[in-house]
């Protein structure tokens, strides 16, 4: 699986009544079978905080915020294809099944492969990606 790029962001407040900054998305652009696609997934920011208290992911030991990795995760655990282009979670249960833990150290190694030398990297998955 070819993967150009993954990054995210925290919403923030563009009106003072509007609930954005309760939000984070994260976002992959991946070739699936020769064709460019992207995934972007919303999610809950709380969540951020909630993977990092139960010790999933620690942001403070690699320097990359869980935001930048969510939609790579979850592209992983579904080997490569995504029915969806937008993906939104404000379910902690549904969020955690959304992806793997055990790819977190895979989806860490990809990101910084990209940051390193834009704009590919492959994905090697253990199972075949297709």
């Amino acid at each position: 699986m070819k993967i150009y790029k993954c990054s995210g962001f925290e919403y923030e407040k563009a009106l003072p009544t509007t609930m954005e900054d309760q939000f984070n998305e994260s976002e992959v652009v991946y070739d699936h079978l020769g064709e460019k696609r992207t995934l972007t997934v919303t999610y809950v920011r709380y969540f951020d905080t909630y993977v990092q208290e139960k010790g999933i992911y620690d942001p403070e030991q690699t320097g990359i915020p869980f935001y930048h990795l969510v939609a790579l995760l979850v592209l992983m655990k579904y080997h490569g294809f995504v029915n969806a282009q937008r993906l939104y979670f404000n379910d902690t249960k549904k969020f955690l099944n959304a992806f793997n833990q055990e790819d977190i150290e895979e989806a860490v190694s990809i990101y910084r492969s990209l940051q390193q030398s834009e704009p590919l990297a492959e994905a090697n998955h253990s199972e075949t990606m297709s």
